[in-house]
This record gives C-alpha cells, structure tokens and sequence, in this order.
C-alpha cells in the first residue's frame, strides 16, 4: 500500500489544530494522539455472467484519545506491570460528499471478467475499499497513509458440490488472480463424488495446504502472542526447523499508534522467542510495532495479521502414509482463538493428497491447543507460499492478513469432529 511518514507535526490541517489544543496540557507522563480516517467502499456481484454494482458508501471519523501511565517503577519489570489509563477516548462520524476515487480501471475489470468467465464460477463479490489515514501523537510522530483493499469471494460447482474460497489483496493488477480456483486437481476431470462425512477414527495423517497452515499459525502463534504476551515466551510450538517472523503491514515506517515498525521474530528454532505489545498493554516494556486499527476503529492494538512461517523438517513417518488414510485440508471456513484454543471449521477438504482425491469430505470442525501444537505439528515442506487472505476478527474490529507458509502435516488431530 503507498505510504508517506515524517517526523514533523504537521503544521495545519484538520489533524493539527485540535491536536495543538490538546498538547497544551501535556505532561511526561501522558500520551495523546488524533486519527483522522476516511474510506469508500463499493461492491460488485457477478451474477449470470456480468458484474453488477453495489451502491457507494463513504464515511470519515476523527478519533481522539490520552493515556496516563503510572511513573512509580516496580521493583521487578514484567509484561503486566504497571498499564496506563485511558484519560479519555472519543471518536466522531459523519458521511463524505464529493466524487469517490477510482477502484477498479476498465481494463482490470475486462481481465477479471475473463479470468471468472474461464473459471466458470457460479458467483463472485468483490468489497472494494479505498482508504486514507491521517495519524498525529504527542511524540511528534505525523504519518499519512492510503492505500486500496479488494475482498474476493466466489463459488465454484464441482458437480457434486460447491467450493467456494476468500481471498484479497491491496493492488487491482492482482485482482484478476484471486479468481483462480484454490485447487490445482479442479479443471483436470475430476469427478467429485458426493461428500461425506468424516471417520474420526481412521486417518493417521492431516495435511493442510499453505493457506490452511497460515489459518493455523495466524490463530495459535499469532494471537497466542497478543493474548499470553510475556507468558509465552520460551514455550516450545513445533520442530526445531520452524520460525515464524511478523512483519510490518504497510512501508510507513510506523503502525497505527505511531511507534517505529520492522519485523519481529515470534518464533525460531520452532520455539516463541517474543511476544507483541502495544501501548495501552505493554506496561514499561518496550512497544512492539505492530498495532493496528482497523477504518474508523477504537480499539488499537497488537495484531499479528502479516505472518510469515517457514521451515523444511524431515518426512520420516510422513512418506508411505496411504492416501485412504490422509486428509487434505485446502482451506477453512472459519476459526476461532479462545485463551489458548483454537477451533477450525474446515471449509474445503478431502480424504486423499494435494494430487488425488479420493472423496470429498462435509464441513468438520477440529481444535487444537497452543500447548499441544509442538507434539502435533509433525512436518514443514520448506516451500513457503503465499497464502489466501482473509478477515480477521478481534474485539469486533476486522482486519485482512496477509501470511506466507508452507505445507505442514499434523499428527491426528484428537479434537476433531463432523
């Protein structure tokens, strides 16, 4: 997403001059900052072979907010220890007039309906987003952001059943590429038997594409970081091989509470060397860089949306497992974290391998624990690829991941269910 940052107040502006007011009564222990949103958003169907558009919404906000923290040091500094309090918090709405920005040219959209129409796909949304960000602390940090999102959704019939698949990305000359269907097999002959459902008993094998590995890194490391922070840290999460880096979503230099940004290794030699923390949370420790709100949000935070997983471990006990007796998963339809757990509905998955299908399976749901991944996350193919994106849902604030990852294989998961 293009970004520009400085380091200077702005000197004007719908940002500075309530700002200004405010930094007059600032003290060394208070922090104050001023956020300045505004978004457009559209949506387009393809419905019967032509794309049909959605009406235009558009919306501003200013959020305001301070934070005091206690000056009194404790003896023995830790994660939890001392955490500000919010002197005030506000955030005001009002609709946008004038003329919306560009989503789509006219070309991208002839190679997106080329790309569909050959894809066959049954139906398609597209939520397009616009999107310009005005940031200004007390810390005399000043950076303006602005930048584009697509949100992709589409079915495909098999036959037999529907597959339907999400994924998004931040430049139109991308768009047409997230109406490739997520299986390599489909458009090869593939005759899909009616789905059924799953044997818990039988498999010795779950193989998870790169974006289902995603799904479960983003859920288990990613947010066992935010939630465990500090207590985290030391506990083994898979094989020596695995490292896990969370990097920086945008090229300002900043994330969404003005601190500097640049990655940061959660996980090396497969076990959490730091956790993430952010100013209403990070107490006296250091802030990680890596909050962030979502368009007209209150609620900034430590998000470990942009992951990047990677690793190659050995197969020993992963070749010569029967196909009868694996399940693919190329996709989940949903997950959930929940204080250290987290549940996987799997939305798209088969009993066989990436190349063979044998028979598709009905949707099931699988959970596994933080503290159970080391034991169950077998293997890591050393192919790390871009994943699907999706939303992420937090607080009721949602923002889209972008992750890197490998093939991984689990051991049988115990917790799964149709």
């Amino acid at each position: 997403m293009p970004a520009e940052s400085g380091q200077e107040p702005m000197a004007d502006g719908p940002v500075a001059a309530p700002f200004m007011r405010l930094s007059s009564k600032l003290r060394d222990d208070l922090y104050e900052e001023v956020r300045h949103d505004k978004t457009w958003h559209q949506r387009l169907t393809w419905s019967r072979g032509e794309w049909t558009p959605g009406s235009l919404t558009s919306l501003a906000s200013r959020f305001e907010r301070s934070l005091r923290w206690n000056k009194v040091k404790p003896e023995k500094e830790n994660f939890d220890s001392p955490r500000p309090t919010i002197q005030s918090q506000s955030i005001c709405r009002e609709h946008l007039t004038g003329t919306a920005p560009e989503f789509l040219s006219e070309e991208t959209l002839r190679i997106l309906t080329e790309a569909v129409g050959s894809a066959q796909i049954k139906e398609a949304v597209i939520d397009m987003e616009c999107w310009e960000r005005t940031f200004l602390n007390s810390e005399g940090c000043s950076v303006t952001t602005q930048g584009k999102w697509f949100d992709f959704y589409a079915s495909y019939n098999t036959g037999a059943a529907l597959v339907r698949w999400r994924d998004g990305t931040s430049t139109q000359e991308e768009v047409s590429r997230l109406a490739r269907p997520p299986l390599p097999i489909l458009g090869r002959g593939v005759t899909w038997s009616e789905p059924r459902t799953i044997d818990t008993v039988r498999y010795d094998l779950v193989l998870l594409s790169p974006t289902a590995s995603s799904v479960v890194i983003h859920e288990l490391i990613g947010h066992g970081c935010e939630h465990f922070r500090e207590k985290i840290v030391g506990l083994r999460v898979g094989p020596e091989e695995l490292r896990v880096v969370a990097f920086p979503k945008n090229g300002s230099g900043f994330d969404d509470e003005g601190t500097p940004s640049e990655e940061i290794v959660l996980v090396e030699n497969g076990i959490v060397r730091h956790a993430v923390r952010d100013r209403a949370t990070g107490g006296m420790a250091p802030f990680s860089g890596l909050t962030k709100v979502a368009s007209h949000g209150v609620k900034p935070g430590s998000r470990c949306t942009h992951l990047k997983a990677e690793g190659e471990s050995s197969q020993e006990g992963v070749t010569g497992v029967p196909a009868e007796r694996t399940v693919w998963i190329e996709h989940f339809s949903a997950a959930n974290y929940h204080s250290g757990r987290a549940f996987f509905r799997s939305g798209l998955a088969w009993v066989g391998s990436r190349e063979e299908l044998l028979y598709p399976l009905m949707p099931f749901t699988m959970s596994i624990d933080i503290y159970e991944l080391a034991s169950l996350l077998w293997h890591l193919d050393g192919q790390t690829e871009r994943a699907r994106s999706g939303l992420c849902n937090k607080d009721g604030e949602f923002l889209p991941t972008f992750n890197f990852a490998p093939k991984i294989a689990l051991r049988p998961v115990v917790s799964i269910r149709p």
